[in-house]
């Protein structure tokens, strides 16, 4: 299941062109349009075609001939049961060869939680927290905590970087510019408490998550 999530919204035409290849490329909207400019990204993508999620044709496309979805639906969207229902559809063709793609604010919905820890995301990436910038995480700390307390890991990413998740394998290849920070929480023993675990990745490298 390729799951590509592009950190920041200006980096996806710089990412996306080199990513996908040569079928079909749905850039999916809703009525008022993404916030994605998609004449500009049509320039960068020539086989790139916008649909609404209202429009019929949404329903008539032959998902065997697409290589990617880019999702351009509003957060509060996604994160609704129609939204849900959406990406598991999704999530599900990606399975096959289909890349999905998500950006900007999305990305964090990809993980089983949000970073509250409570909300539940789209388990795109399972058992994992996804944060779109760490430098905006207020209490890293206190974050870390809670993930491995409630058994979860962290993918964190910083600057203009995107991450391709393979469910496969269960890794991360960066993309882009930028850096990608995994953790993940060894078994605590009667001797040590749980201790964060840092995989910190650079442009190209691709790794699992540290045990």
């Amino acid at each position: 299941m390729p799951i590509a999530l592009i950190a920041q919204t200006k980096a996806v035409d710089q990412i996306l062109p080199d990513l996908l290849g040569e079928g079909m490329v749905v850039h999916l909207t809703d009525e008022q349009g993404g916030e994605l400019d998609a004449s500009t990204l049509a320039e960068k993508i020539p086989n790139l075609t916008t649909v609404q999620i209202a429009d019929p044709r949404f329903h008539r496309l032959n998902f065997d001939a697409i290589t990617g979805v880019i999702v351009d639906l509003p957060v509060e969207f996604l994160l609704d049961s129609p939204g849900r229902r959406l990406v598991d559809v999704l999530g599900r063709l990606a399975q096959e060869e289909l890349t999905l793609i998500l950006f900007g604010p999305r990305v964090v919905s990809a993980g089983a939680y949000l970073e509250d820890g409570r909300t539940a995301g789209l388990n795109l990436v399972p058992h994992t927290i996804v944060l779109a910038d760490v430098r905006h995480v207020a209490d890293l700390r206190s974050l870390l905590a809670m993930a491995s307390e409630a058994g979860l890991r962290l993918l964190a990413m910083e600057g203009e970087v995107g991450v391709l998740y393979r469910y496969e394998d269960d890794t991360i290849q960066v993309l882009g510019q930028g850096n990608a920070v995994l953790a993940g929480f060894p078994r605590a023993t009667q001797d040590a408490k749980p201790a964060a675990r840092l995989h910190v990745l650079r442009p190209n490298m691709r790794s699992g998550w540290p045990t």
